[in-house]
């Protein structure tokens, strides 16, 4: 009976959204481990797609109706992977500073503070692991759409409201050198606020009204979008670069219209691919969480090696690949762990 509820719910995803999980996890493992330049100035822009698009699959698939038990047990996922990655990294940071430094108090000291606990309450800058900032950042918004459903989904989720926060983003981030002729810290518009409500109201937007490319001259020019605001994205980078007004945050101007075109175009088309979509479903939330454990270990390894030069074009894949293997390992192990204890 179990297996039959399965089959139903299995046959009810939409697996080109799971292979968009997928691929967006490996541009994440992208923006943290970087392949040598020119490709990486080339590279590196488009990556930037990724976490918004997570937003929008959340937001797309957010159903502001549904019973409160089921909006509560998605926010209780979320808090349990909040702390669990926080202690996780919480730990694993801790044991290489005892092994570079043999010293766990100037870590505790570097680490903990009152300030960085504030602002990560406040704006999600994780001061354990800065890519966790992604997880809280949700939590934040699911919170939110909880408690003030209607009237986020009325009066916050309209395009005008949207732009303003993708704006703010943008004169607070990425062009604040050039617009206000200083740079902003980094939990500034790296948030709930600036990022996650915005990505997610997008979600919820494509989704109300029914925007998807239903002809193939539609998804044709979505394909032809993607293409034009890939080489706008890459110019916009390299344009900031050479004049030397580079900021912490990286999320351009090309970057939504990109993350737009590739979303539409999934959502609309029925990609099939077993291992991609199994990777996504499964694992791509896993990835997002360890991938930066897998890379610190991967440089410890690789550069004792002739080939780290070489290796580098290539890091990123490796490492994804990795991680995937250590999550199925661990998931087996698990498994097994679990089968003997019933047993018992």
């Amino acid at each position: 009976m179990k297996n039959t509820v399965r089959n139903i719910q299995n046959s009810n995803r939409n697996e080109s959204i799971d292979i968009l999980k997928a691929i967006c996890a490996l541009l994440i493992v992208c923006i943290h481990i970087q392949v040598p330049n020119p490709l990486n100035l080339l590279l590196l822009p488009v990556t930037r797609i990724a976490v918004p698009i997570f937003f929008m699959i959340t937001g797309y698939y957010y159903d502001f109706n549904a019973e409160k038990k089921k909006k509560n047990r998605q926010i209780i996922h979320i808090i349990k992977l909040v702390i669990g990655a926080n202690l996780f990294y919480f730990f694993y940071n801790g044991i290489l500073e005892i092994i570079q430094k043999g010293s766990i108090k100037i870590y505790l000291c570097k680490t903990i503070s009152i300030k960085k606990i504030i602002l990560f309450l406040i704006t999600n800058d994780d001061f354990i692991s800065g890519h966790l900032w992604y997880l809280s950042a949700i939590l934040y918004v699911l919170l939110i759409c909880r408690l003030y459903g209607g009237f986020i989904s009325k009066k916050i989720f309209t395009s005008k409201i949207i732009v303003i926060f993708l704006i703010c983003d943008l004169i607070f981030g990425k062009y604040s050198l050039l617009l206000l002729n200083r740079s902003f810290p980094l939990w500034l518009t790296r948030n709930f606020l600036f990022v996650g409500i915005p990505y997610f109201g997008l979600g919820q937007y494509i989704k109300k009204g029914g925007y998807k490319a239903n002809s193939k001259k539609a998804k044709r020019n979505l394909k032809l979008g993607m293409i034009f605001f890939s080489i706008t994205a890459i110019f916009e980078n390299l344009f900031l670069h050479n004049v030397g007004l580079v900021t912490a945050r990286d999320h351009g101007i090309s970057i939504t219209p990109l993350a737009i075109c590739v979303f539409i175009l999934f959502i609309s088309t029925d990609y099939r691919n077993k291992i991609a979509s199994l990777i996504g479903r499964r694992y791509s939330q896993n990835i997002y969480i360890f991938h930066p454990a897998i890379i610190s270990i991967y440089y410890l390894v690789i550069d004792k090696t002739v080939i780290k030069t070489e290796i580098a074009w290539v890091a990123p894949i490796i490492v994804y690949i990795i991680t995937i293997l250590i999550l199925i390992l661990s998931n087996k192990f698990m498994d097994f762990c679990f089968i003997n204890m019933k047993k018992r």
